[in-house]
């Protein structure tokens, strides 16, 4: 008995099998099939395919977790299976802008972000730092305290004093390196400029002698760079008169 691809494909289909329409065409394409090869120069035609509307069965399978049929499209129906694009409709509390255009004026739009952040965490004057115009900007060989939150949700602060070694211009991602020897160990600290954790950075000591731009040689050769206890005992004394006057 040749093989028949029909009964293969819809023999897990309960009824299909045993339907009258489809046996006769199951059994016509094997006669058909039998008699007729590629040798003869065609092949036979292919029977119709069996639809829902011919094959009830083919509208409700078995369901494994209970015993009611639920409906399983195995072809597809243009009427009742159709999807509907969802639809929202905003109340009338929230304004919908017909039309957004920013004015960016010929730059992109994350670096007009960008500037409107750093116009906006800048306005306690630590952009100034950065400004090579500004007479109090910072430069590389400064001997800088800064003074940075421990967190968020609580005041209290940590001071660390040291020699600026390298700043990194980037707008809203600027930063700075301070290194210090701290019990002949180096300690390197990196801050970012308009991080919300950084409270104030106040200049120490002007750098002299240096050159650089990016003073990473003081890694190795050190010299008197960083001999800053003197300078940080006269620092606390300056702040104590300070406070006694006010």
């Amino acid at each position: 008995m040749p093989f028949d691809l029909f009964t293969a494909i819809f023999q897990y289909v309960p009824g299909l099998v045993h339907s009258p329409s489809f046996t006769s065409h199951s059994h016509s394409h094997s006669q058909s099939h039998s008699q007729c090869s590629p040798l003869h120069g065609h092949w036979p035609a292919w029977p119709v395919l069996p639809t829902p509307d011919s094959h009830p069965q083919l509208r409700m399978v078995p369901s494994h977790s209970s015993s009611l049929a639920v409906p399983f499209p195995l072809y597809s129906s243009p009427s009742p299976h159709i999807a509907t694009k969802p639809t929202y409709t905003a109340p009338a509390s929230v304004i919908v802008p017909t039309q957004f255009k920013p004015n960016t004026k010929g730059q992109g739009l994350m670096q007009l972000i960008s500037k409107e952040e750093v116009k906006r965490l800048g306005a306690d004057g630590r952009s100034k730092l950065f400004n090579k115009s500004h007479p109090d900007c910072l430069r590389p060989g400064d001997v800088v305290l800064v003074e940075t939150l421990n967190s968020m949700s609580t005041d209290k602060t940590s001071t660390f004093v040291g020699l600026v070694i390298a700043m990194d211009r980037r707008e809203l991602h600027s930063n700075f390196t301070v290194r210090n020897v701290e019990m002949k160990v180096g300690v390197e600290m990196k801050y970012m400029l308009y991080s919300p954790l950084v409270k104030s950075v106040r200049i120490m000591k002007r750098g002299e002698g240096f050159r650089r731009a990016k003073l990473f040689y003081l890694r190795d050769n050190p010299g008197r760079a960083f001999r800053l206890e003197g300078l940080i005992k006269m620092d606390k004394a300056a702040q104590a008169k300070k406070v006694a006057k006010a």
